[in-house]
């Protein structure tokens, strides 16, 4: 069986999906920088990590 038959391309727009947990990522980084102790520090990592963890299982499936 050929390889190429089995693998499946992810199409170029779901790069454009990377922007999300990078925005979250800066944001959060600015915000971690300004107050280290804040409840939304943690949410915005979260968006963060979670959102990175979604766009490596679309990229990477």
């Amino acid at each position: 069986m050929n390889d190429a038959a089995v693998w499946v391309p992810v199409p170029a727009m779901f790069y454009w999906g990377w922007l999300v947990p990078l925005i979250f990522g800066t944001i959060f980084g600015w915000r971690y920088h300004r107050d280290k102790v804040r409840l939304g520090n943690g949410i915005w990592f979260s968006l963060f990590f979670y959102s990175f963890l979604t766009m490596l299982a679309i990229g990477y499936s």
